[in-house]
């Protein structure tokens, strides 16, 4: 289980979530200014965004996260997805 843990958190800082959505120190993921709160939001909802991002089909958004997420599979997605949404 810790083990699970520790990746998750690897997956999240390779894809840069850390300096765009909270203090890279705290790594607390709770947005800001113009970038939104990832923290805490709900598995499903993560998940379905951002392979939304990866593949350049959420609307109203940059391809910045497409970028970001290309070389991140679809279990890592869950992992990641799994990992933010328990964090507060």
């Amino acid at each position: 289980m810790e083990q699970d843990h520790k990746n998750r958190r690897r997956y999240s800082r390779r894809a840069h979530e850390p300096e765009r959505h909270g203090e890279v120190a705290r790594g607390n993921y709770a947005g800001g200014e113009s970038v939104p709160r990832i923290a805490g939001q709900r598995e499903d909802y993560l998940a379905k965004t951002l392979r939304e991002y990866k593949s350049n089909t959420r609307r109203g958004y940059d391809a910045a996260m497409a970028d970001v997420l290309h070389s991140v599979s679809d279990e890592q997605i869950g992992d990641l997805a799994y990992f933010l949404s328990r964090l507060q």
